[in-house]
């Protein structure tokens, strides 16, 4: 596997990262909230976006496998381009969402390296 594909590996595996560990910085970055009335919420925060990239990003770090690259690939790029089609069905092509098919496409791009 590529350097470039161990980089976005690690920052897929960062994000993960702050998903489990700081859960409400998470959400500031994604422009969700967490109910404090919904305990679960919190949960459903680390889980989401924190197990679940760790867990993918670590098969393709340890692993080192161009196919386990290829599916977390296809994660990313697939949630960038579902982000440009909701700007569209959403009118919602604004910053943070700009920011967000940038970012996704970057991880996902470098993946497929």
């Amino acid at each position: 596997m590529h350097w470039i594909a161990y980089l976005a590996a690690s920052a897929s595996l960062a994000l993960g990262l702050l998903g489990l560990f700081a859960p409400h910085a998470a959400v500031r970055l994604t422009g969700i909230a967490i109910r404090e009335d919904l305990a679960h919420s919190v949960s459903e925060v680390r889980a989401t976006y924190g197990g679940f990239f760790i867990g993918l990003s670590l098969a393709v770090l340890i692993l080192g496998a161009p196919l386990a690259a290829w599916v977390l690939a296809c994660g990313w790029l697939g949630a960038g381009l579902t982000r440009i089609i909701s700007t569209r069905l959403d009118n919602a092509l604004n910053l943070p969402n700009i920011a967000g098919i940038v970012v996704e496409l970057a991880i996902g791009g470098g993946l497929l390296v």
